[in-house]
Order: structure tokens, then C-alpha cells, then sequence
């Protein structure tokens, strides 16, 4: 008698196991969505006026081994736009006179650049929007003399720049890189 209902508790149990694994239609997965695709296609983005911003998002692409970068017809398309680069004064100092004395004047010595970007992604074979629009911001901080020279008399003569302006220019590759690799790891991540 205990020999038939330890026999029943075998196949009791392997066909409980068995109705779990079809009950609820359950199906073993083929990976990650992205496994489905193998190239991507990056426009020109779209407020990035000298390519900087393109060209470091295609490196991130490229180095990151998931998809392959294909210049025209990828699986996959990758449109961004720049909605605005920000610049917030957060540091300050006293001005000087032109001997070097401080003066009451705070002028600002370090600034904060904001860039916030916008990504659709989108299957091209049927159009359909796989991720987005969203929003992805970054953020990097620069100092600067507020003054390219001490003599306020050329200080935007001839067109010259001044070193805030220098240093915004050169701070923008780094928040590009920043927004190319924060971008990248929400594409290959949020699958």
C-alpha cells in the first residue's frame, strides 16, 4: 500500500512540475530585443552645427560591440536632436583693477554647461518607434578668467574671443562624450 501511494507522489509531483511549465503559455526567450536587430544608422544630429556631438555618439556605438554602425541602411536608426546646452555661472571670485588691487565686483569663475538631448530610436524595416522620444541630460563643470586680456579696451576687438568663450567651446567635447555614453548605455540597457 505505501509502495502505490509513494508511486503516486512520483508522478504526482513530475506532473505538476510538467503543468507548470505549459499553464501559463510560458516560452523560453530568445535573448534580448536588441539581439533581434545587427546595425544602426546615426543621422546628423540635429543642432550639432560642427559634427562634434555625431561623431563621439558613432564612436560610442562602434566601441560598444552590440550593434554595428552601418552609415545608411541599419536595422536600427538613431535620431537625436539638441534641445539646449545651459550655462549656469557657480563660481565666483572678486574682480581686480588693472594693478591687481580687488575690487567689490564678483565676476564669475567657473561655470556649469547642461546639455539636453533628445533620442527617438526606431526600427527602419516598418517605421515602428522602439524607444522615445525621451529626454538625457548631462553635465560638466569649467573654469575661466571672466577676462581674455587685462586692457578692457580690446577686450572684443577684431572679433576676438574671450576666454570664457574658449573654454565653453573646448568644454562642449566633453559633455558631448558624457551625452554619446549616457545615451548609448540607455539604448543597450533598457532592453
Amino acid at each position: 500500500m505505501t509502495h502505490w501511494i509513494h508511486k503516486f507522489f512520483k508522478i504526482g509531483i513530475i506532473a505538476c512540475f510538467l503543468l507548470s511549465q505549459t499553464a501559463c503559455g510560458y516560452h523560453y526567450g530568445q535573448g534580448s530585443q536588441l539581439a533581434a536587430y545587427k546595425t544602426i544608422t546615426v543621422p546628423y544630429v540635429i543642432g550639432d552645427l560642427e559634427g562634434i556631438f555625431t561623431s563621439e555618439l558613432i564612436k560610442k556605438i562602434a566601441t560598444s560591440g552590440d550593434l554595428s554602425y552601418d552609415n545608411f541602411c541599419g536595422d536600427l536608426c538613431l535620431e537625436v536632436k539638441i534641445i539646449n546646452v545651459i550655462d549656469d555661472n557657480i563660481g565666483f571670485r572678486y574682480d581686480r583693477k588693472k594693478k591687481g588691487d580687488l575690487t567689490h565686483a564678483i565676476i564669475p569663475s567657473e561655470t556649469r554647461l547642461t546639455g539636453i538631448t533628445e533620442i527617438k530610436l526606431t526600427d527602419t524595416k516598418n517605421g515602428t518607434v522602439i524607444i522615445g522620444p525621451i529626454q538625457i541630460s548631462a553635465t560638466v563643470d569649467f573654469d575661466h578668467d571672466y577676462y581674455s586680456t587685462r586692457d578692457a579696451a580690446n577686450l572684443f576687438s577684431l572679433g576676438q574671443l574671450t576666454d570664457f568663450d574658449e573654454a565653453y567651446h573646448v568644454a562642449l567635447k566633453p559633455l558631448y562624450q558624457i551625452l554619446a555614453e549616457k545615451i548609448v548605455d540607455y539604448i543597450f540597457q533598457s532592453w
